[in-house]
This record gives C-alpha cells, structure tokens and sequence, in this order.
C-alpha cells in the first residue's frame, strides 16, 4: 500500500511540474538534446533519479514519464506531447553497429521520413523517457511503439574505455534497462530516431 501511494504522488509531482511548464508555453519535460561525449554511470544513476526514469534495476520503484503520445495517421511517427519529441514508431528494420546507426539516420533525413529531415539519435535522456514502469508485452515500450526494437543505440558515451574505445549508451527497453559498457560480442542495437517537433 506504503509503494502504491508512493507512486501515485510521484505521478501527481510530475503532473504539477508539467502544468506549470505549459503555462509557461513550453513541452511539460524539457530533455536534453545535446550528445554528450562522457556520459559516466555515476551521472545516468543520478539523472535516473532525478527524473523519475523507470530503471529495472536501479530505480524498479520509480513511475516513470507520464508520456502523452499522440500517432500519426500514417503510421510512421508518435509524437509526445509531454516532451516535445517525435519519434519513429518503429526504426531500423534490424540491429546494426554503431557506425551502421549514422548511416541509417542520414537515409531516413535525405528520403525526408515523415516528412522531416532532421532526424538524430536520442540522447540517453530522451530514450529513457518512453520507458515504462511496467512491461506492454514484450517490452517496457507503451503499445503504440512497435516491439521489435527492444534495444536501441544512443547519441551519449560512457566515459569508461573497452580496450580503447569509449562505449555508446544503449536502452534496452526489453529488461528495462540502460547500459554504458557491454561485452564486445553484443555489438549491435537497433535505431529509434527522434527529432524536436518545430525544430527547423
């Protein structure tokens, strides 16, 4: 009972700070957009925290964004209005390295998906944010996102090397988790692109 009315007033807590972000004519959750190119783990855990982002492991109590997804007719992009963001509804057809990531982004902008042709990675911040405290299926993802893409690559790095590379964040919304350093045998994720709505 103790953890149900924990997380109703996390929610109500959310709710308040995105009312007031309206009146003040912007998105409720304002996430960053910018890559970061060291990212450490002692800063996603406290991001985690700070924002309520539902981690399996590190945060299992938290409610999560309260998103307010919004799909397109066509079928192609959600757009959340809670944060601003459009998003794929599903991504790459298959998993992919990192490098294969880039490539992906600039087919999608110069064959203008959607419409658009700024389309990027997300940040470990925007990522997160459709990360649901509880599974839909096969995923952490609300139902409107398609499941394939269970994990996905990010725009952020971990400040921790592997050999004597620095390691690109992932979500893998499948365990409901992030992660910054991986065995060098799991080298592929899928993409998920986003871009900030009214953005030029």
């Amino acid at each position: 009972m103790k953890y149900v009315h924990n997380r109703i007033v996390l929610t109500l807590l959310f709710i308040l700070i995105g009312a007031g972000s309206l009146l003040a004519g912007q998105s409720e959750w304002k996430l960053r957009e910018q890559p970061l190119k060291a990212l450490s783990e002692d800063s996603v855990k406290a991001m985690l925290v700070k924002k309520l982002f539902f981690h399996s492991i590190l945060n299992p109590k938290a409610p999560g964004l309260p998103n307010q997804f919004q799909a397109d007719a066509s079928g192609l992009v959600v757009t959340d209005l809670a944060t601003g963001l459009m998003w794929q509804q599903s991504g790459s057809p298959g998993a992919t390295p990192f490098t294969g990531a880039d490539a992906y982004i600039k087919k999608l902008n110069k064959e203008q998906f959607g419409g658009y042709s700024d389309w990027r990675l997300p940040t470990l911040e925007e990522a997160m944010s459709l990360m649901e405290n509880k599974k839909a299926g096969p995923t952490y993802l609300d139902p409107v996102f398609h499941s394939l893409q269970g994990k996905i690559w990010t725009s952020d790095f971990n400040t921790a090397k592997v050999r004597v590379y620095y390691q690109p964040w992932r979500v893998n919304f499948s365990g409901g988790v992030c992660y910054g350093s991986y065995d060098r045998y799991d080298t592929t994720a899928y993409v998920k692109a986003v871009r900030s709505v009214g953005a030029e």
